[in-house]
């Protein structure tokens, strides 16, 4: 085995690097087994990457729907009280359920270069990054997911 097989087997369960490949990172493969309640709130914080929709959000889902969008100072913040027009967000994704379809997209569609998904002890995502062009800058997708409530 050399350097990089050693390096990569080592540290496989944590994190991706340079060189391994695409792996899901924390849990393995876990995640594409969980399986989305119909109805629950969390805080989406997006992040990474130049895109849109980037922030703290309170998401209500309703029969695995986005049913409501907060706008969030952060994530122990006051919300702004802004509801925020669902129809913005059709692009992005605002559900745990979404956020792991992302991440599918991104290893079998775009063949990105590391999707890490990181999973809590009751084996709900608790954070999703994309990165498609390791070389690149700028093209990452960050998905941190807090205060899971049914």
């Amino acid at each position: 085995m050399g350097m990089t097989g050693a390096l990569c087997g080592a540290v496989g369960l944590t994190m991706t690097l340079a060189g391994c490949g695409t792996e899901s990172a924390a849990g393995g493969d876990a995640w594409r087994e969980w399986r989305e309640p119909a109805n629950y709130t969390y805080t989406l914080h997006s992040t990474c990457g130049e895109r849109g929709g980037h922030g703290w959000f309170r998401v209500t889902v309703v029969d695995r729907e986005a049913d409501m969008v907060v706008a969030m100072s952060e994530r122990d913040g006051e919300d702004t009280g802004e509801e925020l027009p669902l129809e913005h967000w059709r692009e992005d994704p605002l559900t745990i359920g979404e956020v792991l379809a992302r991440a599918r997209t991104a290893e079998e569609e775009w063949e990105a270069d590391s999707v890490e998904v990181e999973m809590a002890e009751d084996g709900r995502p608790t954070s999703v990054e994309i990165d498609i062009y390791r070389e690149a800058i700028d093209d990452e997708l960050c998905y941190y997911l807090y205060d899971f409530t049914r």
